[in-house]
């Protein structure tokens, strides 16, 4: 049970880690775009 929670956790926080890797790109594109 212990290990299930760590890894649905840990799944999560990657998630989180590749959305804002995607804002982070996404919003490096724009500036280069609009400059």
């Amino acid at each position: 049970m212990m290990t299930m929670m760590m890894m649905m956790r840990t799944m999560m926080m990657r998630q989180e880690q590749v959305k804002m890797g995607y804002a982070y790109l996404v919003d490096r594109l724009l500036l280069e775009h609009f400059n």
